[in-house]
């Protein structure tokens, strides 16, 4: 027998906080909100195992986040670490779930009144460990006995291929996003980087797959 268990949490930032997404250093504070963020839950769970999926309307979350999030979780709801997926939408008007600017090595310390500096901000990610333990807890409390359907199906427009192809065959980020003028965008990333980018890879992902219960 398969049961399954979901839940949300809001985790919209309150006024002020620093939006990631945007490059190291500038900072982004919260100005107004237009759409609630959340965290949600999915638990899984068949022949005593349980699975857990956690995704979260955020930009990033590190290692070191991702690992007290599995490590609470795990302790609390019965549940292995490695049975915890932590997904984030790489979403950037919201928050990042700790540093994603700067490595941890970096000898460099930001002042607590320029945290942003490294792309998060102590206090908000914080809150949301709690709120991401939170949504996995009240998922895990919510199991009730299902049956799983799994489909795909075609929705253009969906996503589009963004890998940049260089002249040496090598692979590459763009840094200008131009889908219809690639030599323009060849010749601007050439004088940035120095290594010529002849075009951008060709091709989008254009099916979803979903799953019921």
């Amino acid at each position: 027998m398969i049961r399954v268990g979901a839940a949300q949490v809001d985790i919209t930032p309150p006024l002020g906080t620093h939006l990631s997404g945007d490059g190291m250093g500038i900072h982004r504070p919260v100005k107004t909100i237009l759409d609630p963020l959340f965290a949600r839950a999915l638990v899984i769970e068949s022949d005593g195992r349980r699975v857990c999926l956690l995704a979260m309307d955020l930009l990033c979350v590190t290692l070191e986040y991702t690992q007290r999030i599995r490590t609470e979780a795990a302790r609390r709801f019965r549940l292995d670490p490695d049975a915890i997926l932590v997904h984030v939408e790489q979403n950037h008007s919201s928050p990042s779930l700790g540093a994603l600017m700067l490595d941890p090595d970096f000898p460099f310390r930001v002042p607590p009144d320029k945290e942003y500096i490294g792309g998060a901000e102590t206090r908000y990610c914080e809150s949301i460990v709690a709120k991401a333990v939170e949504a996995i807890g009240k998922a895990c409390e919510d199991t009730r006995p299902v049956q799983m359907g799994w489909g795909r199906a075609a929705c253009e427009g969906l996503a589009f291929n963004r890998r940049g192809v260089r002249t040496d065959g090598t692979i590459c980020m763009p840094w200008f996003y131009v889908t219809t003028q690639v030599v323009p965008l060849a010749r601007r990333y050439h004088r940035r980087c120095g290594r010529a980018m002849c075009m951008v890879s060709a091709g989008s992902e254009d099916s979803v797959g979903a799953t019921r219960c």
